[in-house]
Formats: C-alpha cells, sequence, structure tokens
C-alpha cells in the first residue's frame, strides 16, 4: 500500500494540449552507467546525476519531432502491476550514419532523456535495471523514406515516468578529427615547425635561472 495520499489538482489552463519538442533523444547505453540517481520517497523524482564510466558520454539521437510518441502503459496482474515504457519516433532519410547507428545498437538496452513540457524537469524513460530495448524498421516507399526507430521495455516497473534535472554529460567531438592546429601550440620532436623566435624563447628557457646546472645540465651544443 502506497505511502503517501497524493493529490492531482486541475492543471494550468490548456496543459493537456500538445508541446513543441525538440529533434535530440538524449541516449545512455545501459553499460555505460556506473550509477542512477536516488528516487525520492513518492517515486518519480530523480535526486542527483546519472553516473558514468570513466570515458563515457551521452549519445544523441535525432527523431522528427512530429513522429515522436512517449508512452507509459500500466500492465501486469492483480497485486503485481507496474508501468511500461515506449519510445517511438522517425529518422528522416538513408543517410550512412543512421544506418551504421542501426548496425551496431540493434537490441541494445538504453536509458532515455528527453525534454521536458513544463521546461523544468527533463523526462527519463528506463532504468539501469529495466532499460529500453532498441528496434528499427526502415520504410522506402512513394511519399517517404526514414527509419520507425522503437524503444521499448521489456517488463514494467513501479515508475511511471522519472523527472529529471541533473546533468547530462555529452561530447559529441570525441571521436571526430580535433578541429587544432596542433603545429601552432606543440613543439615537434625534431623541431621542424619551430620559428627562429621559437627557438630563441626555448634558448632563454633552457639557459634560464629556473634550469640550474645541478638539476638539467646544458650541452654548450645546444
Amino acid at each position: 500500500m502506497p505511502e503517501y495520499r497524493l493529490n492531482a489538482r486541475k492543471p494550468k489552463n490548456s496543459a493537456g494540449l500538445p508541446t513543441a519538442k525538440r529533434g535530440e533523444l538524449y541516449l545512455i547505453h545501459r553499460q555505460d552507467i556506473a550509477s542512477m540517481p536516488a528516487i525520492d520517497p513518492k517515486g518519480v523524482l530523480c535526486t542527483g546525476d546519472i553516473h558514468l564510466k570513466p570515458g563515457r558520454r551521452v549519445h544523441i539521437l535525432y527523431l522528427t519531432p512530429s513522429t515522436q510518441k512517449r508512452n507509459t502503459s500500466s500492465e501486469g496482474d492483480a497485486d503485481s502491476r507496474g508501468f511500461k515504457k515506449k519510445v517511438t519516433g522517425n529518422f528522416p532519410g538513408d543517410d550512412l550514419e543512421i544506418h551504421q547507428f542501426i548496425a551496431n545498437n540493434i537490441n541494445e538496452a538504453f536509458v532515455i532523456v528527453m525534454n521536458s513540457y513544463d521546461q523544468v524537469y527533463q523526462r527519463m524513460y528506463g532504468t539501469k535495471d529495466n532499460p529500453l530495448y532498441f528496434t528499427g524498421e526502415f520504410k522506402d516507399e512513394n511519399d517517404s523514406k526514414g527509419y520507425e526507430l522503437t524503444f521499448e521495455q521489456n517488463f514494467a516497473d513501479e515508475h511511471p515516468v522519472l523527472f529529471y534535472n541533473g546533468a547530462i554529460l555529452i561530447d559529441e567531438s570525441a571521436t571526430e578529427e580535433p578541429d587544432v592546429e596542433f603545429d601552432t601550440l606543440y613543439a615537434r620532436k625534431d623541431g621542424s615547425n619551430l620559428t627562429y623566435d621559437d627557438v630563441e624563447k626555448w634558448t632563454d628557457l633552457f639557459a634560464g635561472e629556473f634550469f640550474k646546472a645541478d638539476f638539467f645540465p646544458i650541452s654548450n651544443q645546444w
């Protein structure tokens, strides 16, 4: 029996109307999660952050906002009913990137964080213990082509949907070529990218008072 007896009064005007959604979903692979935030005693609000394993990041998936559906249904036998979550949507087109995503993530388990309707808390679907599993169906028809993507839990649990306002750790450029001219920041081992002024500065540095002969002998052939 629930510990709390709660009200659910009439919401603000027009609260039931569809709300504009962002296209991006934040996907977290279950195996990348070190720990999940605690959930308060009322069973919905997360208190804390999702902590990821070292080097892991949240990934971004675009779904056309108007096609996104976020469903929570109650199911189960008497005395064991719970809530099962499902997120679906369409990825337009058949670019290489989406096919690679499908090939590498089919049947993978995820926790999904999505933008909120109230702009205060994001909504989190799935948990580390009961994630959503990914499937995809590609359609190339006369009027459109793209992937119909589905994320769905295998089992119901006690949480209808979780409210989350913790950190989202994203590193979109982790696997991309860095937009940095390293030759302007670091010296090559053979010094081939050093200018005359650079050499003068290095000579002054190594000959300076900071480097004493007792600690860092300097060759007269420098």
